[in-house]
Parts: C-alpha cells; structure tokens; sequence
C-alpha cells in the first residue's frame, strides 16, 4: 500500500493531517487535528508505520519543529515550490501563471 499524507494548517489548533491510499485517493484514517506538542512524534509514528510521500503548500511551519525533534521525511512535496518551478517552465501553459495555490482561480484548469 502507498499513502499520501496532506498536511494543513488547523483553524482551531497547530495542524490537519489527511492520510489517503495514494492509488485510490480513499481515506486510509479520517482527518485529524494535532497540537504543536504532539506534531513531531505524530509525524514520526505515521513516517515509521506508512512511509508516506507528504504534500504540504509550504515548509514553514511544519519542518522546524520536526528537524528539532530529529525527524525526517523519506518523501515530501512542497506544493509552492511545485508551482514556481512550473510558472519558470516553458511547457507551461499561459493559464498556469494565473494560478495561485493559496487562492486558486476557478476553471483555470480548463480549455
């Protein structure tokens, strides 16, 4: 089994962590909240068990907290960095540089 595990911010707390089947997009646990003081050893017990690749829009704030603790992710997308390597890209298309990750155009994606 792969896993993909989304990591947001948490409007009520430090952070939301989305665990999916990386294949089937289901839920492989249901959305869960995690204080700042529990988020490097959560982190780390779901790296040990399911060796997820990990999608976050940026690494602040999640990797200091975790380079403190000693934790490190085997596989990580840092989806701002995605999108300014693709809006430097000359395969990318004009409707690209429209788009903003953290507030996305509707139907930008679209022909």
């Amino acid at each position: 089994m792969s896993a993909i595990a989304f990591l947001a911010p948490d409007p009520d707390g430090y952070a939301l962590i989305d665990i999916r089947d990386s294949d089937s997009a289901q839920p492989l646990r249901a959305v869960f909240p995690v204080s700042r003081e529990d988020f490097a050893q959560v982190v780390a017990q779901t790296e040990a068990e399911l060796g997820p690749r990990w999608a976050m829009l940026r690494t602040t704030p999640w990797m200091q907290p975790l380079i403190s603790a000693g934790v490190y992710l085997a596989k990580a997308h840092v989806l701002s960095l995605a999108q300014r390597i693709m809006h430097r890209s000359p395969m990318a298309s004009g409707q690209l540089a429209d788009f903003d990750l953290e507030h996305p155009v509707a139907g930008c994606w679209t022909h």
